[in-house]
């Protein structure tokens, strides 16, 4: 998951599961996991203002697909990157977090 985040709009968010959280034994694509976001500053230290976190992200097709509006509401003000802890939840022993580093751009820059 690539994503530059634009200041002041809303950014779509999409997590593509496929080849990332699949059944162990079977190897198909999970599509019903809980897959939630939290955004955190560069630092890692305190979550970014503007949204109540964690975010869910509901799966939008059977193929594994997550998605969720970020609004702009964010405030990513002085931000040039912020992590984003990505968690995928299936149920006991089949939990995965993922730290993604998110640039963070202005729309006319």
């Amino acid at each position: 998951m690539g994503l530059t985040l634009i200041r002041d709009t809303d950014n779509v968010i999409e997590f593509d599961a496929a080849g990332l959280l699949t059944d162990l034994v079977t190897g198909a694509v999970i599509p019903a996991a809980v897959v939630e976001i939290t955004l955190r500053n560069h630092l890692d230290t305190a979550d970014i203002g503007g949204e109540t976190w964690p975010l869910s992200l509901p799966a939008v097709a059977p193929s594994g697909n997550y998605r969720a509006t970020l609004t702009d509401s964010l405030v990513l003000a002085g931000e040039q990157e912020v992590i984003g802890v990505l968690t995928a939840d299936n149920g006991p022993d089949a939990r995965t977090t993922w730290r993604l580093r998110m640039p963070v751009a202005d729309l006319f820059s």
